[in-house]
């Protein structure tokens, strides 16, 4: 090598190591009335040629040597901020947040500027509600990581007006699933229930989670088929500075994990597949039979017996639960990310790989049934049915997500894929007295085990023009879920007197099922948002085009357990596990038990949805203080039906749905002072039924015993709504709102009985329904106790729906002397309560700091009011979701600035969960109760 090619090389090690030298400050320049990036914005650091220009999202970044600098900040119009003592490290990031600029109109002394001032912070939540135009509540990652959250179903209860049923679902200003929107990244994804019209929220870890938004007022760029809320879960964005954390947690429960001091083996399971503990089934629960193969099956001794038992033969022969020391439960989680220049363009990237492992012990839970005596003098109700059990339950949650974007000056481009992957494993022991026509005492083991995946990929564009004037926005989102409900098996004995038999007309039939459900769905929206002017005034139109398209196919493959010639005599000992084994069918006895098929062409269907939607809106200013925002949405929606009913009739492809729909939005915001806002909003909104609802469908429940009968008579449900809210933002986040709401629903779908046999239910059109209710939010600093800090929000809510045809005449029939029917607060009409709504909802929290030695205790409270989950049909009683007090303590303790520690407790109250009847005249009784128990977990995280 030559001695210039040595100086060459030299020179260029020497000049990358100065280079590598250098720090690099970050920061996002947003207008501080607005809360609008500020394009073009100038970022220079005082004293040297060392600036930048903020690009169309507001940020800049400037590289420069370590050091302290003063940074100033400009624009043409706005006063100058300067930042003083910026303080820059060798090889680091130094990341300022959103720092705003006051118009120069605005005459300002000092400017204040929190480096937490981040998106998924508290104050970002804040500046986001008040800034939007819509009626808006959050929560963000900063609180999950105070509160210890785990999943996105626990975090949202925090939310004023949200409450979540099952541990899954989410209630909006007490309003169920149908009419609360579930979106990721403000695009429809599909449910994993086909009993739901929203997706479940706890398949969503709070580590892939940037915050959750709930808007609960309309404006045209939403879907408008909802009117409690649009609940939006935005997944983690791009981080401004390096990241990488790592956590570890541990949880106990001493009813179901290992006890030094307790050595019964309580929890409740059952053998499953080796890799359940991933998540998924193996395939030793698959149907080991094509589908139809038992289906014409009338009796074993007519068949062919050889090829029948064969088949039989197949199936696992474990039908019993088991009870076991769980081990104990864990979690783990790695996420990270960066951004790099590359070029003319910059790289940001993410990744995020969390697994969590649960288990629930339920003991001695209680489920009775009651009706209401045939003499209507006679206010105590009868009990028909008593049962008493445990039941076990071990779920795994893993979810892996990956993205990475692309961002010139102008634009932006971004990819981000994401799956979810959770597995369920059930045992239940049950022991059950009837007391109506055959008195008998039943013993039921059941076995379940359900797996559910997502996969979801997002590919969006922001791109900029005019000097951010004109932005063109585009999104696209296939998914695709499925549930596979695997082998379900349910065995129930008869018991006289320590003997056991199989008695099919007093305990029922044993059967095995799987239940499987695909969805495909393809989001897409691409919109344009202009600033203009309009009466001297800063004004933005919207204009866009959703489309979404859902394709469902849904069936369940049932089979029965048939005895034959199977007696008192035959020796049948209570041990499911005989029935495939010692008990299987003898053909030189001809005695035994052999499977069959059951299948039903009305236990299927398939449908398509379809929604294109077009979108304007305009946000203009009447004047200083007062602000409009009026839109219009047109939505042709049309929904498919395929499937047979119970009478073999065909439907291919029908048209079962079609409507053009306008929905309206017009809101007014009050700006009292830089304080305080003042809304209101008058729109309308749409509740639409689901697949199974608007078919045809005839789908048996074995577990429940109920069967679900689908309605193609159903119509669109029609919503108008009114909305108001006072707003007060003071210091120190700290901030002060009420709000009043009023909702009319035209032809609500509620969830029926059929008076003739109430175990079969069906959705219906019921009577016209009003309600109206109050929301207070209030974050509060004590002045008399520094570091101290209270969150509470609490709703109020009152609704009623008009009893209408059967349940009406049901109703009035079975009144008992004395009793009267309510009457509407409207009218004469006579009214419930809307079934699945809350008639008040807390979340109170307090949180202290003790900043010498970097700890943090926080407790929390949540309680919902009694709620009717089951609406009352001919003799049986209406039965209600009693409150649930939920007390969670969560301590915290960073032992320098990488490495945090964590404590929590949940349900420290221990607090049961109830379910109970109410009728007139006499005191609740027990429809189902059980203890949740308490929690104990720790976790540790690091950020590399």
């Amino acid at each position: 090598m030559s001695l210039k090619q040595i100086l060459f090389f030299s020179l260029m090690i020497l000049m990358q190591s100065l280079v590598a030298q250098n720090g690099t400050i970050r920061g996002k320049i947003i207008d501080s009335e607005s809360g609008e990036p500020m394009f073009a914005a100038s970022a220079g650091v005082e004293g040297t040629t060392n600036g930048a220009s903020a690009d169309f999202d507001g940020n800049f970044e400037i590289s420069i040597a370590p050091g302290n600098y003063n940074l100033v900040l400009s624009f043409i119009g706005y006063n100058s901020t300067t930042i003083s003592n910026v303080e820059v490290l060798e090889s680091e990031v130094t990341f300022l947040g959103s720092i705003g600029l006051e118009n120069s109109a605005i005459n300002v002394e000092t400017v204040v500027i929190s480096a937490e001032a981040i998106k998924n912070s508290e104050v970002a939540i804040l500046s986001i509600k008040k800034k939007s135009v819509n009626v808006i509540d959050g929560i963000s990652s900063e609180n999950f990581k105070k509160i210890g959250d785990s999943d996105a179903a626990v975090a949202v209860k925090r939310v004023p007006g949200v409450s979540v049923q099952g541990g899954k679902y989410v209630y909006v200003r007490g309003l169920g699933d149908r009419y609360t929107k579930t979106t990721l990244n403000e695009l429809e994804i599909p449910g994993l229930d086909p009993d739901r019209n929203s997706i479940q929220l706890d398949i969503f870890p709070t580590s892939i989670i940037d915050n959750i938004i709930v808007k609960k007022t309309f404006t045209s760029d939403l879907h408008a088929d909802f009117t409690g809320g649009v609940v939006n879960l935005n997944t983690k964005a791009f981080p401004e500075t390096p990241k990488l954390n790592l956590s570890i947690g541990l949880s106990y429960n001493d009813k179901i994990h290992y006890n030094p001091f307790n050595s019964n083996n309580n929890f409740l399971s059952y053998n499953g597949s080796n890799t359940d503990i991933l998540g998924f089934d193996n395939g030793d629960r698959d149907l080991p039979i094509s589908p139809t193969l038992l289906d014409n099956i009338v009796d074993i001794r007519l068949s062919d017996t050889e090829f029948v038992l064969n088949a039989t033969k197949s199936f696992n022969s474990e039908l019993a639960t088991r009870r076991i020391n769980d081990l104990i439960d864990g979690s783990f989680s790695i996420s990270g990310g960066n951004q790099k220049e590359v070029g003319d363009l910059r790289l940001g990237y993410i990744g995020a790989l969390s697994y969590k492992k649960s288990s629930s012990f339920f003991q001695d839970v209680e489920q009775n049934e009651f009706e209401k005596n045939d003499d209507n003098t006679i206010n105590n109700l009868v009990l028909n049915k008593e049962q008493i059990g445990d039941i076990g339950k071990t779920e795994v949650l893993v979810s892996a997500m990956g993205g990475v974007a692309l961002k010139t000056y102008n634009s932006k481009i971004k990819l981000n894929i994401l799956h979810l992957q959770n597995g369920e494993s059930k045992a239940g022991f049950f022991i059950e007295n009837n007391y109506e026509s055959n008195f008998n005492t039943i013993k039921k083991e059941n076995l379940e085990y359900t797996e559910r995946s997502l996969s979801n990929v997002l590919i969006e564009g922001y791109h900029n023009y005019k000097n951010g004037n004109f932005k063109l926005i585009w999104k696209v989102s296939p998914t695709y879920s499925k549930i596979r409900d695997k082998d379900i098996r349910e065995t129930a004995y008869e018991v006289n007197d320590g003997n056991y038999t199989i008695d099919v007309s007093n305990a029922g039939t044993p059967s095995r099922m799987w239940r499987n459900l695909n969805e495909y769905n393809i989001a897409s929206k691409i919109g344009i948002i202009k600033n203009h002017e309009v009466f001297n005034f800063d004004a933005k139109m919207k204009i866009g085009f959703n489309y979404t398209l859902k394709l469902r196919d849904y069936e369940i493959l049932r089979y029965l357990i048939i005895p034959q010639n199977v007696t008192a005599a035959s020796g049948l000992t209570g041990d499911p596990n005989e029935l495939l084994t010692t008990q299987l069918y003898d053909t030189t006895t001809e005695s035994g038990f052999y499977i069959k098929g059951e299948y039903q062409p009305s236990n299927q269907y398939s449908g398509i949805k379809s929604n294109l939607s077009a979108y304007f809106s305009e946000e203009f200013q009447l004047n200083e203080n007062l602000k409009s925002i009026a839109g219009l949405r047109i939505e042709k929606y049309d929904q498919f039906y395929t499937g047979v009913n119970q009478s073999g009739v065909n439907y291919n492809d029908e048209n079962v749905l079609s409507n053009l729909d306008f929905f309206p939005s017009l809101g007014i915001i009050y700006t009292l002072n830089k304080s305080s806002n003042l809304r209101g909003t008058i729109f309308k909104t749409t509740a639409r039924p689901s697949f199974k609802e608007k078919s045809n469908a005839q789908i048996l429940d074995v577990l429940s015993g109920i069967t679900f009968i689908g309605n193609l008579d159903l119509i669109s449900s029609s919503i108008n709504n009114i909305d108001m809210r006072y707003e007060y933002f003071g210091k120190d986040n700290q901030t002060i709102s009420l709000s009043g709401f009023y909702k009319n629903i035209d032809n609500p779908i509620e969830m029926t009985s059929f008076s003739s046999d109430p175990d079969n239910i069906q959705p219906r059109n019921t009577g016209d329904s009003k309600i109206f209710g109050l929301e207070f939010e209030a974050r509060a600093n004590f002045p008399f106790l520094n570091n101290c800090y209270l969150n509470i929000n609490s709703s109020i809510i009152k609704s009623e729906v008009v009893i209408v045809n059967e349940e009406l005449n049901s109703r009035l029939n079975n009144l008992r002397v004395g009793e009267e029917l309510d009457k509407s607060w409207f009218g004469n009409d006579i009214v419930r309560d809307m079934q699945g709504q809350a008639p008040f909802l807390i979340n109170a929290g307090l949180s202290y700091k003790l900043e010498d030695i970097n700890t943090e205790a926080s407790l929390f409270y949540n309680v919902q009011g009694p709620t009717l989950s089951i609406v009352s049909m001919n003799k049986n009683p209406d039965i209600y979701t009693e409150s649930f007090n939920s007390l969670n303590f969560n301590l915290s303790s960073k032992f320098n600035s990488n490495s945090k520690i964590s404590f929590s407790i949940k349900n420290l109250l221990n607090d049961a969960k109830e379910m109970n009847t109410r009728s007139f005249g006499i005191e609740n009784s027990i429809y189902r109760k059980y203890k949740p128990g308490r929690y104990f977990s720790i976790k540790w995280s690091y950020d590399f």
